[in-house]
């Protein structure tokens, strides 16, 4: 199967949030269910887990370009192929 380019590249920056990261990225797609999008991960180094939900649910959504990004990040947009590119960082501010 070939992909086409995505409409809407999500942008989703996270760090040792493997109690928050499916739910971030299962909202995205519950949002957007009929919209051409990717989902890039922009993992700062988690040693919690983190990186390891986010492949199980690139295998377990085949079709759906999620991309995982292993490295610290300030701004991942240089990555995106989308025509538009929302941010969903994960930030819980002050937990």
């Amino acid at each position: 199967m070939t992909i086409s380019q995505p409409r809407v590249s999500v942008c989703v920056l996270t760090c040792n949030q493997r109690n928050y990261i499916q739910q971030c990225i299962e909202s995205v797609l519950a949002q957007a269910p009929d919209t051409s999008l990717e989902i890039l991960v922009g993992d700062d180094r988690s040693d919690d887990g983190t990186s390891e939900i986010v492949a199980a649910l690139a295998s377990r959504y085949p079709q759906l370009p999620l991309r995982q990004i292993l490295q610290a990040l300030t701004n991942d947009t240089h990555e995106t192929i989308g025509e538009l590119c929302p941010d969903a960082s994960l930030d819980l501010g002050g937990n």
